[in-house]
C-alpha cells in the first residue's frame, strides 16, 4: 500500500464524500474485497481495515480506499490469525489479537510506517474468538475467547492492554468462562458483558455482569430473560443496551430481543423481530433506530442465510422491516463510515453441508 501522509488525508476524505452519492434507504455496491473477510474496522483516517481472512489465515490483511471505493492488500500479519480480533487504538494504529495458531501473540499495524511489529509483550491467556472492547481512557480489555486449539477450553480471566506501555496485564476474572458474548461499553465507562458459550456444563449462559475499569473487578448484575450466544449487543443513545436474537442452549435460534437499563440494573423483554436469527450484526444509526441485518435464520427442517434488515425503534420498542441488503451475509462486519454511510463487508453467504461458502464483497446503504 501506499503510504497515506497527514497532508493529503483532508483531500482524500473530501473526495470521498463527493463521490458517495446514494439515495437514502439504499443499498449501493462497495468494491469487490481482495479474500474473503468476516470482520472489518473504520480507520481514524476513514479507511476501513480488514484482518487476515478466517478462511486462510495468512491471506490479507486488506483496507479499502473511500476516495476510489476500491480494496488492497496490506502487507501480511506476522502470524496467521484465524479466529484473531482486531482493535483500532485512539492513536490510529491497530491492534491485533490472538488466534488459532497464535494464541498468546499480539501485534499492531502503524499505518503511517505501513508495517507491523509484535506487541512487546504477550497475551496473558492465549486465546480465539473472544472480545475486545476499548475503555474510555484508551486502554483495551480482553474478556472470554477459547484458550486452546478447537476450543477445548474457553478463558475466565481478563487481560488490559495498555497502549502506551505495550503491555498486557491480568486483571479481574469473569464469574464463567465465555465464547461468542457481548461486551459494551456504557455510558459511565464500565462494561457489560452478556451471555455467550461455556464450557462449565451450562451450554449458553444468560448470566450478565459487569466490568469497573477503576477497580479491574467484575461484579454480577441482572440476567438476561433468555440464554443467548453469537447475539449482538448495542448501547442506545439513552443508555441502555439492545440485545438481540442468538442461540440457547439446545441450538434453538431466537427472534426474541430485550433491554438492559444500567441505572435498574434489570433486563426487559422488547417486542420481538420478525425472523429469528444468530451470527447477525446490528448497529446505532444516526436517527437513534438500530439497524439489525443478515445472520442465519433456522426452522425446524432448513437453515437460510438473510439479507433481512429490520429497524429497532427505541421511542415505541418496535421492530420495523427495512431495505435488505444486496447480498445475504452472516459473521460479517457492519460499520459506520465517516460520510454517516453504513457499510456491511464480507461474511457467509451460503452452507453447503458443513462448508461455508465466503463472499468478497461490501456494500453501503445511506440511512
Amino acid at each position: 500500500m501506499k503510504k497515506i501522509t497527514c497532508a493529503v488525508l483532508p483531500l482524500l476524505l473530501l473526495v470521498s464524500f463527493s463521490v458517495a452519492q446514494q439515495a437514502p434507504g439504499t443499498w449501493a455496491k462497495a468494491g469487490i474485497l481482495v479474500s474473503a473477510a468476516n470482520d472489518a474496522y473504520l480507520m481514524n483516517d476513514g479507511h476501513v481495515f480488514i484482518p487476515g481472512s478466517e478462511l486462510v489465515g495468512t491471506v490479507g490483511p486488506q483496507i479499502w480506499d473511500p476516495a476510489t471505493s476500491t480494496w488492497s492488500l496490506l502487507p501480511a500479519h506476522l502470524y496467521g490469525r484465524i479466529g484473531s480480533v482486531s482493535i483500532v487504538l485512539n492513536d490510529g494504529r491497530i491492534l491485533v489479537t490472538g488466534g488459532q495458531t497464535s494464541l498468546n501473540t499480539a501485534e499492531i499495524y502503524d499505518p503511517f510506517l505501513n508495517q507491523w511489529r509484535l506487541s512487546a509483550s504477550t497475551l496473558v491467556v492465549g486465546r480465539y474468538f473472544h472480545r475486545v472492547t476499548k475503555l474510555n481512557d484508551g486502554r483495551v480489555l480482553l474478556t472470554g475467547g477459547c484458550s486452546a486449539y478447537g476450543c477445548a477450553t474457553a478463558a475466565s480471566i481478563s487481560e488490559i492492554y495498555d497502549p502506551v506501555a505495550d503491555t498486557f496485564t491480568a486483571t479481574g476474572s469473569m464469574s464463567i468462562v465465555r465464547t461468542f458474548h457481548t461486551a459494551s461499553v456504557l455510558g459511565d465507562g464500565r462494561v457489560l458483558i452478556a451471555g455467550g458459550y461455556t464450557n462449565t456444563g451450562t451450554g449458553v449462559s444468560r448470566i450478565a455482569e459487569i466490568f469497573d475499569p477503576a477497580t479491574g473487578l467484575f461484579t454480577k448484575t441482572g440476567n438476561m430473560t433468555a440464554t443467548r450466544s453469537e447475539h449482538t449487543g448495542t448501547v442506545m443513545k439513552d443508555g441502555r443496551v439492545l440485545v438481540t436474537g442468538g442461540s440457547t442452549d439446545y441450538g434453538a435460534v431466537l427472534k426474541s430481543a430485550e433491554i438492559y437499563d444500567p441505572i435498574t440494573g434489570k433486563w426487559t423483554r422488547t417486542s420481538g423481530m420478525s425472523a429469528n436469527r444468530y451470527e447477525h450484526s446490528a448497529i446505532l444509526l444516526p436517527d437513534g433506530k438500530v439497524m439489525v441485518a443478515g445472520g442465519y435464520s433456522a426452522t425446524r427442517y432448513t437453515y437460510i442465510v438473510l439479507r433481512l434488515v429490520e429497524l429497532f425503534d427505541p421511542l415505541t420498542g418496535t421492530f420495523s422491516k427495512g431495505t435488505p441488503m444486496i447480498q445475504p451475509r452472516l459473521q460479517f462486519g457492519l460499520l459506520q463510515l465517516q460520510d454517516g454511510r453504513i457499510m456491511a463487508v464480507g461474511g457467509d453467504y451460503a452452507v453447503i453441508g458443513p462448508h461455508k461458502i465466503f463472499y468478497g464483497d461490501a456494500e453501503t446503504y445511506q440511512p
